[in-house]
């Protein structure tokens, strides 16, 4: 989508004006019309699970699915990372195409942000972990 032009971000190597427009602009664009982005983020997911089916491999995905550069600073809102996060993971994991899911770009525990909510990590680790995985994924894997 063009969220990132409308933010006026991009990824500066050398000087943080990028991220300083994610992080006064970020949310604000987002609210606009939380349904656009969504539907944005979902048809992505739909055409890379459709690509699956169609060459019968699994999807993992590693750096996702909202904002991909927020740092965990002071003050900055988490909340609308979160939920969208939540509601990208659902959608990929009811798909049965992916073998591999992160909850999120800052899953890793250095984001304290993200780690202080032990619930939401437990919860869509939760719907990761029990979903189906389509049986054309299987083959060849070893059985239990």
């Amino acid at each position: 989508s063009d969220y990132y032009q409308r933010v006026g971000y991009s990824s500066e190597r050398f000087e943080p004006t990028g991220f300083d427009n994610l992080v006064q602009r970020g949310r604000v664009v987002f609210d606009s019309d939380p349904a656009h982005w969504e539907a944005a983020m979902f048809t992505g997911i739909d055409r890379v699970a459709q690509w699956s089916r169609a060459t019968g491999l699994g999807l993992y995905t590693s750096e996702c699915w909202v904002v991909v550069d927020y740092k965990d600073w002071p003050g900055l809102e988490w909340d609308w990372v979160k939920d969208t996060n939540a509601k990208a993971v659902a959608r990929a994991a009811a798909t049965g195409r992916w073998v591999g899911i992160a909850t999120s770009n800052f899953c890793a525990p250095q984001f304290v942000e993200m780690w202080r909510d032990i619930n939401w990590h437990r919860r869509l680790t939760g719907l990761i972990t029990t979903a189906h995985i389509d049986a054309d994924l299987h083959r060849g894997a070893p059985t239990p």
